[in-house]
């Protein structure tokens, strides 16, 4: 497969001084401009996602599978059985850790959105910060169907701050109903 690599060239016209910039270069075609460039990486649909062996067709074809199989194929094992991985976190879950672990997977996701739109809506002092890490993980978790999000350290960072933050909410709500009662 032929690979689009950035190059380094310098650049010098008559009386002046040579300057270094970067272009992008095809190994058959030489340099590439930028308009090749938005035609072969800005379509909706690549060639390894079409069709019933891409990416999204292996998704499809692995759900009756993954029904069959409660253990699911294994961690690492979906590339053995389709030559790619799901780049699907949900159906990851399930292919990598079987039923237990899919399941798992969805309620830490549906439990952290639950909190993370409380803390976002609630009054707290923790409200701005809870708009700032749960948006952002938010939109990571909605990734997460297109992308394998679950190995990336910001996710569990940011999951690590939502619930850090619904802690010291829980915390400062008790403290605040303890000076009423006093």
């Amino acid at each position: 497969m032929d690979e689009i690599v950035p190059v380094c060239v310098v650049e010098s016209q008559r009386c002046k001084a040579p300057r270094l910039t970067f272009r992008l270069s095809h190994p058959a075609n030489g340099l590439v401009h930028a308009n090749q460039i938005e035609a072969l990486r800005f379509n909706p649909v690549q060639d390894y996602d079409a069709g019933p062996t891409g990416r999204f067709g292996n998704q499809l074809r692995s759900l009756p599978m993954l029904l069959e199989l409660p253990n699911g194929f294994g961690p690492l094992r979906f590339r053995l059985v389709f030559q790619l991985e799901p780049h699907n976190s949900y159906i990851n879950g399930f292919a990598s850790y079987g039923w237990i672990g899919g399941f798992a997977w969805i309620m830490i996701v549906a439990t952290t959105c639950y909190v993370g739109f409380r803390l976002m809506f609630a009054p707290s002092p923790y409200r701005f910060n809870a708009q700032v890490w749960f948006s952002a993980l938010f939109v990571l978790l909605l990734q997460g169907f297109q992308i394998d999000i679950d190995h990336w350290r910001w996710v569990f960072l940011s999951f690590a701050a939502v619930w850090g933050l619904e802690t010291a909410r829980v915390r400062w709500l008790r403290a605040l109903q303890q000076t009423r009662t006093d």
